[in-house]
């Protein structure tokens, strides 16, 4: 078990309860957080700061999908998917301007994809 930097320690002293000064920084930022939850919704890195563990790039267009990702202590992975004939008949382009598939589409379901290869590959 990894040991904390700061000793959240808690004496009960004739009834009372002692609390450290590290218990009462952590019981203020958390009253903090708590009268902040109302005024606009929290992030969880705003809760729990940590490094990403994968990080990588994709991108979208009408000839498929695509993306690279590096995971800490792992090689990089590839992945490229082509998309069928008839979602490339469905893009919107110059040539095509009635089309009802944006390449905004095409980059959100890359991201997806990506997202489903990396819970594939590690304990997320």
């Amino acid at each position: 078990m990894a040991s904390s930097k700061f000793h959240y320690v808690v004496w009960k002293t004739k009834g009372r309860i002692q609390i450290t000064r590290h218990m009462r920084l952590l019981l203020t930022t958390f009253k903090q957080l708590v009268e902040d939850l109302s005024s606009r919704p929290t992030h969880l890195s705003e809760i729990i700061a940590e490094l990403p563990k994968v990080v990588g790039a994709m991108d979208a267009c009408g000839y498929g999908l695509g993306r690279v990702y590096f995971a800490t202590d792992h090689s990089p992975k590839v992945w490229r998917h082509p998309l069928p004939q008839h979602l490339v008949r469905q893009l919107v382009s110059s040539d095509n301007p009635s089309g009802n598939i944006t390449n905004s589409d095409l980059e959100q379901a890359a991201m997806v994809v990506q997202l489903d290869n990396i819970a594939n590959s590690y304990d997320v």
